[in-house]
């Protein structure tokens, strides 16, 4: 049943819509913030400790640093409170927190004992799982695009009142008796499938047959074993039916891990019929059933997964082309078949979307995944339409679009994590935490989720607090690549080069692009791994076509580790082999490639081939408009431009290049991102640019001091050759190769 609203001081809350509302104020929180609340109201007057809230909001499970401390944060921004002089919230030192403002019913009927019925810490339904990660392709079409009739298409989402959420089960019963079969090894198998459901959160696991009755969902499967290969068959029932989710799954003995993430993702989406109660209801039940498989499709991820769930969508809207939901999961799909960066695919690829986007909003306005769709679609308009267009206002109609679907569904996870995206993009940084701080507590083990908040973290210099986070999430197998590249970079980061190169393996055996296999490449060559970088390397380069943007910086970055500027030159030469001007590339290529090109020419050590480039990107300026996110690679590109003037003598426009790239790292200062090597590297460079000696041997002391292992990686370097002499500066790249080779002896003990 659900919780009744009720007065907080001058507030009402509302706690199946996590809503507080003052007149006509709204204040949307988060489910678990809205738990604490509720956990603090049902004991009111009473000093409730950090540990009882962790364990009645977050079940005693991880959820990062602080997340008590976050959540009453939060709560005091909502209700307008101090921690100085507390209205509502009291913290006792080394105690808790205690709620001072006492409740009170919106009605006189709803009085229990002198006070307000409210039950203790309700646990939610979990969310919608579903992980559609943004396919945000670097495209090199800009002009074509716009001459083709890509304008500002409306994906408005206006400002109609939001329903209420539903009331939701506060857990959902699932009966599992094991998978039948007389094959060796199944009782582990069977483990591994209870452990991985018992982390979803509001799901009980049960193998009683005398609670199989009280399931709201059944899960029965059979294995048989020919040789190495699994034959497993499973099943699915729940209220609506037998056979709700049907599949069958050929697998090497070995990846017997990926049983347990298949049922997992069908199980979670089963969880969540109920949030489309009144439309699911009318739907055909074999519609039901491909509606659920595509929805587990588009959680689980797996190789190949985008043709099978463009598959899956494309006959679901077939068959119910009423159904608003099906044509939100075929506009996505249509965005992730865009692989490659040609004009058709793109071209075919987007509209497709809009069209689904357009069906879904008309057959329903207020559903929340019709509204993440039209964000992720407006997201990559901006991408795709890049300098090309004259006002840039996609990401202004894609985050409106994310807001109105958190609004429809705070428990909807691919908004949140798309709307952090957008936050962060725009250099909203508090807002992109908080929606990734939502998106980790409505899915603890969402590997998306982890990585943008570790993306975060990493920006501030916490690599112990990512390690950390990275560690207990790789406990569950068959996590993608991008999590093992993360574990790589911190190792590599702290110096703990053994673990780096375990990490580095791990993510090139899950590299399925030709992108991931290159930027696995270049970890194994920065972990110590030349030859094995040179193999995962020869895999990426088998494709013939141009490179997209960041495989060409991935390219550049490995031949620097290993070649040095002449395998820079060879790189760059073959990739503009037939246009060998930035105005003849121009037509197709955009700004981003432009600026790699040069950048990589810099350290090809060929200052006016560079400076020809980069005078293309950042006229006559030299500060760009960008994205927060692009602060350091716009950097790089600045520094190489002002290198190129220095060698060519034009010493007062290099300084002044310089000086602008100071100035364009001091956002990043602003935001509390500048406790990282990079960081610290990158403003080194521009004081040696600008003339300003001291301040770049103190920039690089402090590079030392945050642990940078990689001297090599600055001799290798052309736009540094000016100081190698200095001794001052081999001084501390002495001191970064012996804090390399500590590092590297504590980590083989």
């Amino acid at each position: 049943m659900a919780l009744a609203d009720f007065h907080l001081g001058e507030f009402v809350v509302h706690p199946t819509a996590d809503r507080l509302t003052r007149g006509k104020l709204r204040v949307d929180l988060q489910p678990k913030t809205m738990a604490v609340l509720l956990a603090l109201v049902a004991r009111h007057g009473e000093v409730v400790s950090s540990d009882e809230l962790i364990r009645e909001v977050w079940h005693d499970r991880p959820m990062g640093d602080n997340p008590v401390y976050k959540a009453i944060a939060k709560l005091r921004r909502a209700l307008d409170d101090e921690s100085e002089e507390p209205r509502y919230i009291e913290t006792i030192a080394c105690k808790g927190y205690r709620l001072l403002m006492k409740p009170r019913p919106l009605r006189p009927d709803a009085m229990s004992d002198g006070g307000l019925a409210i039950a203790k810490s309700p646990e939610r339904r979990p969310p919608p799982a579903t992980d559609w990660k943004l396919a945000s392709i670097a495209a090199a079409l800009s002009m074509a695009l716009l001459a083709i009739g890509i304008g500002f298409a409306t994906y408005e989402t206006g400002n109609a009142p939001v329903p209420d959420m539903t009331s939701r089960p506060a857990t959902m019963q699932l009966y599992f008796p094991g998978l039948e079969s007389d094959s060796a090894g199944t009782a582990a198998i069977n483990a591994m499938i209870r452990d991985r459901l018992s982390h979803l959160p509001g799901l009980a696991v049960s193998d009683r047959a005398v609670d199989a009755p009280l399931a709201g969902l059944r899960l029965s499967g059979s294995l048989q074993a020919e040789g190495e290969r699994l034959h497993v068959k499973l099943r699915l029932d729940g209220e609506r039916g037998s056979g709700l989710w049907v599949n069958q799954l050929v697998m090497p003995a070995a990846e017997s891990y990926r049983i347990a993430d298949h049922i997992a993702a069908a199980v979670q989406e089963a969880t969540n019929l109920g949030l489309h109660d009144q439309e699911l209801a009318r739907l055909p039940f074999p519609t039901l059933q491909r509606y659920l498989l595509a929805r587990s499709e588009l959680r689980e991820r797996h190789t190949g997964f985008r043709q099978r769930l463009a598959n899956m969508s494309a006959e679901l809207v077939r068959v119910a082309p009423d159904f608003a939901a099906g044509h939100a999961i075929r506009a996505v799909a249509c965005i992730f078949a865009i692989t490659h960066n040609t004009l058709e695919e793109i071209s075919a690829g987007m509209q497709c979307a809009r069209d689904e986007v357009a069906s879904a909003l008309k057959l329903d306005p207020e559903l929340a995944e019709a509204h993440a769709a039209a964000g992720l679609l407006a997201q990559n308009e901006e991408y795709f339409c890049h300098e090309a267009c004259a006002e840039r206002r996609w990401f202004e109609a894609a985050q409106r679009s994310l807001e109105r679907a958190v609004r429809l569904d705070p428990s909807l996870l691919e908004a949140r994590i798309w709307l952090g995206n957008i936050y962060d993009d725009r250099g909203d940084l508090a807002h992109a935490s908080e929606q990734r701080d939502a998106a980790l507590a409505l899915d603890p083990l969402s590997p998306v989720a982890n990585h943008n908040m570790n993306s975060m973290l990493l920006l501030r210099g916490e690599n112990e607090a990512v390690r950390t986070r990275l560690l207990q999430l790789v406990r569950a197998p068959n996590l993608p690549g991008y999590i093992y590249e993360q574990l790589a970079e911190v190792a590599i980061s702290t110096g703990r080069m053994d673990e780096a190169r375990t990490w580095a393996r791990r993510a090139a055996a899950e590299a399925g692009h030709r992108w991931s296999m290159l930027a696995s490449a270049v970890l194994l060559a920065r972990s110590g791994m030349p030859d094995e970088a040179r193999a995962m390397y020869a895999l990426g380069s088998r494709d013939p076509e141009p490179y997209e943007a960041e495989e060409l910086e991935y390219r550049v970055r490995l031949q620097q580790l290993l070649g040095g500027s002449a395998a820079v030159r060879n790189v760059v030469d073959l990739e503009l082999n037939r246009s060998r001007t930035p105005a003849s590339y121009g037509a197709t290529a955009d700004r981003k490639l432009k600026r790699i090109v040069g950048w990589a020419l810099a350290l090809a050590d060929q200052p006016e081939r560079a400076r020809l480039w980069l005078e293309e990107v950042y006229g006559a300026s030299g500060m760009p408009t960008l994205r927060l996110g692009d602060a350091l690679t716009e950097a790089d590109g600045l520094e190489a431009l002002a290198w190129s003037y220095e060698m060519t003598n034009d010493a007062a426009r290099s300084r002044a290049l310089a000086r602008s790239a100071l100035e364009l790292l001091s956002t990043l200062t602003a935001s509390g991102f500048d406790q990282q090597v990079r960081f610290a590297l990158n403003r080194a460079l521009a004081f040696k640019l600008a003339g300003e000696r001291d301040a770049a041997i103190a920039e690089l002391e402090r590079a030392v001091a945050l642990g940078w292992t990689e001297p090599a990686s600055l001799q290798q370097d052309p736009r540094w050759s000016s100081v190698q002499g200095d001794p001052e500066v081999q001084a501390l790249l002495a001191r970064a190769d012996e804090r390399a080779a500590a590092v590297r002896v504590v980590a083989r003990h």
